[in-house]
């Protein structure tokens, strides 16, 4: 089964990009996340991909995870970057094989402004939450849907945002 091409876009930019990677990949099954009011035919609307906000994080992934929720597809998730905590769990879901920057701007790039925008995460409460947020129709919690083990939040969460750990 083919991965699952996610296209999230978060200024026209990015959308426009991703739509033109998404025409050359015709293929390959995927779906449009737009963001801060991009509207698009056949795209999903979200407010933004949560920044350092757990609760919009968490109704980012549930969003996410609710595209094709009987599908065992792993997901490619086409991202600008990874610096806020979207992308921190990014890096540590099993449901995401492969993630890829489209980016006009510097900040996936350049190591300077993802640090400056680091900040702490309350790893019980987010734990906590991906636990009591369940995916229709089948009832399961957030975290097993996007398959990232418990631990892995409590304990390896802050290696994670600090830039220590990358996934391999």
């Amino acid at each position: 089964m083919d991965e699952l091409r996610i296209y999230y876009s978060h200024n026209p930019i990015t959308y426009t990009l991703n739509k033109l990677i998404a025409q050359q990949n015709t293929n390959v099954p995927s779906q449009q996340i737009t963001a801060r009011g991009i509207e698009a035919e056949g795209a999903i609307s979200v407010m933004d991909d949560g920044v350092w906000n757990i609760e919009r994080t968490v109704t980012f992934l549930k969003t996410l995870l609710s595209i094709n929720p009987l599908q065992q597809q792993l997901f490619h998730l086409f991202l600008p970057h990874t610096g806020y905590l979207l992308g921190k769990l990014v890096k540590i879901s099993k449901k995401i094989s492969n993630y890829s920057y489209v980016e006009e701007g510097q900040y996936s790039s350049n190591k300077i402004f993802g640090f400056h925008s680091q900040l702490d995460v309350d790893c019980e409460e987010l734990l906590a939450q991906l636990k009591k947020c369940c995916l229709r129709p089948t009832w399961t919690p957030l975290l097993t849907s996007i398959s990232i083990p418990p631990l892995t939040i409590t304990f390896g969460m802050k290696l994670i945002l600090s830039g220590a750990v990358k996934r391999q």
